[in-house]
């Protein structure tokens, strides 16, 4: 239902996490387990897809990412974010390309990670897929917390908290050619900040703002 309304409210893009289940399943959820949920205290990639439905919300049972390739306009792009605890995860890697050739979306997606070493090998695999690195000081992942890992994963933009980016940032981004769009911009004071610094795009939890 969010996806829906989403494309109604004609926004160009949206934006998902996805994680990979036990039996290989891309599964759209943000955190690693659904201890928030539903109490259970068990990461998704432990779980199988059927496991992880039942134990779902009975409104809103979480979704796998081929639900949302079906129904995602053509003229709208999806921000697909590879949530891994593996430093590299080819199966991963490989069966979100392989949906991607499944549903003919390749020139419509974005695909990003925390995680130099994930985009480094899609990069190879798939040059022609556009990813981005993402960045945050508080980033958990505090090995690949600095914007340096782009020389690793050569990515073709930078996605960084609303809060981090600054004109230096900018302008040592805008040197390395990449595309820059902020999360997560909730207000109309983070908005204005992002469209001062001249950034690209932004993330947005009220797609409201954007009116």
């Amino acid at each position: 239902e969010s996806f829906m309304k989403a494309f109604e409210l004609e926004l160009q893009g949206i934006e998902v996490d996805v994680q990979i289940s036990n039996d290989r399943k891309i599964v759209i959820f943000h955190d690693w387990d659904l201890i928030n949920m539903s109490g259970i205290r068990k990461d998704i990639n432990k779980m199988d897809y059927s496991e992880i439905k039942i134990s779902s919300s009975k409104n809103a049972p979480i979704p796998l990412l081929s639900d949302l390739l079906k129904i995602i306009p053509n003229d709208r792009f999806i921000n697909i974010e590879i949530k891994s605890k593996k430093i590299n995860n080819l199966i991963f890697v490989n069966e979100i390309l392989k949906l991607i050739k499944t549903y003919n979306k390749e020139k419509s997606v974005i695909i990003s990670s925390f995680n130099p070493f994930l985009l480094k090998s899609l990069n190879k695999i798939s040059p022609y897929i556009p990813t981005a690195f993402l960045w945050c000081r508080k980033d958990p992942l505090l090995v690949f917390n600095s914007p340096l890992w782009i020389w690793i994963c050569h990515p073709n933009a930078l996605h960084i908290n609303i809060n981090d980016v600054d004109e230096r940032i900018m302008k040592w981004a805008r040197n390395k050619m990449l595309t820059v769009l902020a999360f997560t911009v909730n207000n109309i004071s983070d908005l204005n900040k992002a469209k001062k610094l001249g950034l690209d795009g932004v993330f947005t939890d009220d797609p409201y703002i954007m009116r």
